[in-house]
């Protein structure tokens, strides 16, 4: 799903840079981006934990980011979002729809309204 949203922004924007943070394993689905910079932390190691992942907001931070898109919406990508909003850094989540889907499969207040979809 991000391989070609990230086609059309680098169409678009030629002289941008984009960071994306990501798994190691998942590096070579994005090699075909030369301007892309990949960071992969070490989850298992160096970032473990709070203090890990705090450790991992400090490196991102170095990179001075002008905006911040988080496009896994975890536990993990929320506590590296309130890091940066303490720090008054511009960031959008994406929105799962956890509410409405836990609406719609509710056993006594349905509410049959059609979900909004994600791609």
């Amino acid at each position: 799903m991000l391989v070609p949203v990230l086609r059309c922004l680098y169409a678009q924007n030629t002289n941008l840079t984009v960071t994306l943070v990501t798994r190691k394993r998942f590096v070579p689905i994005f090699k075909e981006f030369t301007a892309l910079q990949i960071v992969t932390p070490d989850y298992a190691n160096q970032h473990k934990g709070l203090k890990g992942l705090y450790r991992l907001y400090k490196e991102l931070k170095q990179r001075k980011p002008h905006r911040i898109a988080d496009i896994h919406n975890n536990l993990r990508t929320a506590v590296l979002r309130m890091f940066f909003k303490l720090s008054f850094t511009r960031i959008k989540a994406i929105n799962k729809g956890y509410a409405e889907r836990k609406r719609l499969t509710h056993p006594s207040k349905k509410t049959m309204k059609p979900l909004t979809p994600q791609h």
